[in-house]
């Protein structure tokens, strides 16, 4: 039943929105944007999913309420990263992903300069991370482009 389930649910999210993944190893850490193309002023979706390819389990142990993060680079300078806008709780947990099994996460983000101001109009790529203890999985980059917002007169 949860495999129908998750069938069901991740296929499209990978087909009908835009998407890159990264393996390593057994891992799978796919990135998937809402739609390509964002006004400054939009409010962003992101998802992150992890997938363990393994035909067994995988435990992965975290220091901290994070488990994930999201980092956006133009012109291969970090420019944004998600964490940094956060609070995590300090504490040991560990997640066991289950063979051929999905964990996802998603993210509504509204992402600002360093200053405060409202992104620049161009293209950026977003990255996207699985955070266990001592080692980040990246997803491949995912180009997304942010456009000026527009009065209309």
């Amino acid at each position: 039943m949860n495999k129908k389930f998750f069938l069901v649910l991740f296929i499209p999210l990978f087909i009908l929105q835009i998407s890159k993944g990264a393996h390593s190893g057994k891992l799978l850490v796919g990135l998937s944007s809402a739609k390509p193309i964002y006004k400054n002023t939009d409010t962003m979706e992101m998802t992150l999913t992890v997938l363990n390819q393994d035909p067994a389990s995988a435990e992965y142990a975290f220091t901290s309420s994070r488990k994930y993060d999201f980092y956006m680079y133009h012109e291969k300078q970090l420019i944004w990263k998600w964490s940094n806008s956060m609070m995590f709780t300090m504490v040991l947990s560990n997640i066991i992903l289950e063979p051929q099994k999905a964990v996802t996460y998603v993210v509504t983000f509204r992402p600002k300069q360093p200053s405060g101001q409202l992104m620049e109009p161009g293209r950026y790529k977003l990255v996207g991370a699985f955070c266990p203890k001592g080692k980040e999985f990246l997803s491949e980059p995912l180009e997304i482009e942010i456009k000026k917002e527009t009065v209309a007169k």
